[in-house]
């Protein structure tokens, strides 16, 4: 998978690294992305999480979209869009610093909902399900500054730019596409 970026912060203690792994899902249906938004903290996310041991990247996507949603991703729709990785101090004591390998994957749903429920799916920071334009929550995200976890901030900001720019893409060779088989 393309490494999309790499954060990291300096005087990491390279002794004790505790590895993680999390993958998210980019769904993009007419000019907008599935993502959640905190009403607590005001920021999006592209749904997903961290991944259970032994899970394959398609077992966990599925599982945390939803989770997160209450939507099912169609895993025959699955694509990897790319990986950022985040090495920075944490504030535990399991091990001083966290490689966090974040997967991400555009995907379709299959229009079936699980839960029923589209208007909250998280109540700790009342996250509630939006469809949003990827630019304009990526550009919300990076002026927030309510949210705790900066770092977290600056991840989904940057990704949700760089899939804006690889949906427009797609778009224009879609529409160009079109455009020859209408000649």
């Amino acid at each position: 998978m393309e490494e999309l970026f790499r954060i990291e912060l300096k005087e990491n203690d390279e002794r004790d690294i505790r590895p993680e792994s999390a993958v998210g899902g980019i769904i993009y249906k007419e000019g907008k992305v599935l993502l959640t938004y905190s009403k607590e903290f005001d920021y999006y996310m592209i749904p997903g999480g961290e991944k259970n041991t032994g899970e394959s990247d398609c077992e966990a996507l599925v599982r945390l979209v939803a989770e997160k949603t209450g939507f099912r991703v169609d895993k025959d729709t699955v694509k990897e869009f790319g990986n950022t990785m985040v090495i920075r101090k944490t504030s535990n004591n399991e091990a001083p610093v966290v490689e966090q390998d974040n997967r991400y994957y555009f995907c379709d749903l299959t229009g079936e909902d699980l839960i029923g429920k589209t208007e909250c799916c998280e109540d700790d920071e009342e996250f509630c399900i939006v469809w949003v334009n990827a630019f304009e929550a990526s550009k919300h995200n990076e002026y927030n500054h309510k949210a705790q976890d900066k770092l977290m901030l600056a991840r989904e900001a940057r990704v949700l730019a760089m899939a804006d720019g690889a949906i427009a893409k797609r778009e224009r060779r879609l529409r160009e596409q079109k455009g020859i088989s209408e000649l």
